[in-house]
């Protein structure tokens, strides 16, 4: 049986932008700072790293949270910015050399 495959990359301020449109206290907001990076966490696949860059001081920071989470703030973003998103679609995250996708899976 044959499978679509479909990958949207995010920019980096498209992901900030996502962050803070989110109304759930318990993520990150990103409104003090510019995000500059995205990595897996190298003791917890199941995590993601996020290093920012604070406006007021010159020091970088990092936070961690689940793909999960990051996943569903993408879906978000997505529903709010009117980028379609089939219903049926398997969704994952990838995060590959800076850069972070949702993956949409279907099979047909």
């Amino acid at each position: 049986m044959p499978r679509e495959l479909r990958r949207i990359i995010f920019k980096n301020s498209e992901i900030q932008r996502a962050f803070n449109m989110m109304t759930s206290g318990d993520l990150p907001k990103f409104t003090d700072g510019e995000i500059i990076s995205f990595q897996t966490a190298e003791e917890d696949p199941t995590k993601v790293r996020i290093e920012y860059q604070n406006f007021n001081r010159d020091d970088r920071s990092t936070c961690e949270l689940s793909i999960a989470n990051l996943g569903a703030v993408l879906v978000n973003y997505c529903l709010k910015t009117h980028i379609v998103l089939a219903r049926n679609a398997k969704k994952t995250v990838k995060i590959a050399d800076n850069m972070v996708a949702l993956q949409l899976s279907i099979e047909t």
